[in-house]
């Protein structure tokens, strides 16, 4: 079966377009400066690691120069921001789960919740329930 000109046409301008990415991806990381502090986790970034035969033989320096690179990508702050916000979207977070089995109340999460564990005891004991409280609103940015 033959590739009509548009599928074909339709295939290098995606290959164009992935390649054409990570390759502005390379250049970022590559050419602009790399920051040495990190202003949304106000923490020292890690710095390159010094070269010795040692680490070199062990294997410890290219997994130094990997943590360095990963750490301080020039736009890290930007992704790190990019991925706060889409975790925001995923709706109604909880730390504190209840569930009443049988009679049996098991409580996982930070906190007690005196309040649930009454309406948990108001459900019949034989039917499986699960209550789910949110320890904070969803952030929005």
């Amino acid at each position: 079966m033959k590739q009509t000109d548009r599928e074909s046409r339709t295939r290098w301008i995606k290959l164009t377009a992935f390649f054409g990415v990570l390759a502005v991806l390379c250049v970022i990381g590559i050419f602009l400066p790399r920051p040495t502090e990190s202003e949304i986790e106000k923490r020292k970034l890690t710095e390159f690691p010094a070269f010795t035969w040692e680490s070199f033989w062990s294997g410890k320096w290219f997994s130094g120069i990997d943590t360095w690179y990963a750490d301080t990508y020039p736009l890290r702050e930007l992704l790190i921001g990019g991925n706060k916000v889409v975790q925001s979207l995923y709706g109604i977070r909880s730390d504190v789960i209840i569930r009443a089995r049988r009679s049996r109340i098991s409580k996982v999460g930070r906190e007690s919740c005196p309040p649930c564990r009454k309406m948990i005891l108001k459900i019949r004991p034989m039917i499986p329930s699960r209550i789910t409280i949110p320890s904070r609103p969803a952030m929005v940015m």
